[in-house]
C-alpha cells in the first residue's frame, strides 16, 4: 500500500526519510531486522530510486539503519553519541537517545599514585588516589569499561552508590565537571576487558583518555575507558 507523500516545501527525500521512521515503528522492527529492498520502497512510497537512495544514505549515516554487502539494509544498533568538545556525561548521551544508562561497579578502592596521576592530579609521589572501575550500561548492554583515578580529597565517594551518575553525585557536593583534554586511540582488549564487555579479544576498542577540570579549573579526575565502536559513537 502506497504511502501517499505529499507536494510541498518538504524535500521529498527527507518525507521518505520520516516515513522509514514510521514503517519501522508500525511493523515493530528491531535492531537487525531487514527493511523493504529498494524496489519496494519506491513502490511503498512512489518516489524514484534516487530519492530512496538519498534517504537510505541519511538514515545510515545517522545510524538508524546499516547497509550489509549483497544482503540488504537492516534497522541499526542503537548507538550512543557524544561530543568531545566539551563535558557530556554518559547519562547525559543516553537520554538524548532516548536509551537507559546504568552502571556496574567493578570496585571503588584507594591503590597506589602513578607518576601520570601525580602529574595530573598533583598527588603527593609516594601517596594515594581513588580508583573507581564500573562497566557503563545502555538499555542493559555493555558498552564502556571506565577507570577513575581521583585524589584522596574525594575519599568520600567510597561510602556513595556509584551505579548512577557520578557527574550528578559530584555536583551534589559542588564540584562541577566544566572542561578536559582527550587522548582517543584503538586498543585491543585484554580477556578480562573483553569478558566484561562482551566482545572478542581480537575486537578493537576506543580508548580514550582523559582529565577532567572542575568549574575552577583544578583538575577533578582523570579516566581511562574502553569503549565500544559499535554502540558508542563521537562526534568532533
Amino acid at each position: 500500500m502506497k504511502k501517499g507523500l505529499r507536494q510541498g516545501s518538504t524535500p521529498l527525500y527527507e518525507q521518505v526519510v520520516r516515513g522509514i521512521k514510521n514503517l519501522i515503528d508500525e511493523r515493530g522492527l528491531s535492531s537487525g531486522d531487514r527493511i523493504p529492498n529498494e524496489e519496494e520502497l519506491c513502490e511503498l512510497f512512489g518516489v524514484s530510486r534516487i530519492t530512496v537512495r538519498k534517504a537510505v544514505s541519511l538514515l545510515t549515516s545517522e545510524g538508524v539503519l546499516e547497509k550489509r554487502q549483497g544482503k540488504g539494509t537492516f534497522v541499526g544498533t542503537p548507538g550512543v553519541i557524544t561530543e568531545t568538545s566539551g563535558i557530556s556525561g554518559f547519562y547525559e548521551s543516553c537520554r538524548k537517545k532516548g536509551m537507559k544508562a546504568s552502571a556496574k561497579v567493578i570496585h571503588v578502592k584507594m591503590v597506589r599514585a602513578s607518576r601520570m596521576d601525580f602529574e595530573e592530579l598533583g598527588t603527593g609521589k609516594a601517596g594515594e588516589v581513588l580508583e573507581t572501575l564500573r562497566v557503563r550500561l545502555a538499555d542493559n548492554v555493555p558498552v564502556m569499561l571506565e577507570k577513575n583515578h581521583f585524589s584522596p580529597a574525594y575519599s568520600y565517594l567510597m561510602e556513595c552508590d556509584l551505579e548512577g551518575s557520578l557527574y550528578n553525585l559530584l555536583r551534589g557536593y559542588g564540584a562541577e565537571p566544566k572542561s578536559a583534554e582527550h587522548e582517543i586511540s584503538m586498543k585491543l582488549p585484554d580477556a578480562l576487558t573483553a569478558k566484561r564487555l562482551n566482545v572478542p579479544e581480537n575486537s578493537p576498542l576506543i580508548f580514550l583518555r582523559e582529565v577532567i577540570y572542575d568549574q575552577k579549573g583544578r583538575p577533578l579526575h582523570n579516566s581511562e575507558q574502553w569503549i565500544r565502536g559499535d554502540i558508542f559513537t563521537f562526534r568532533v
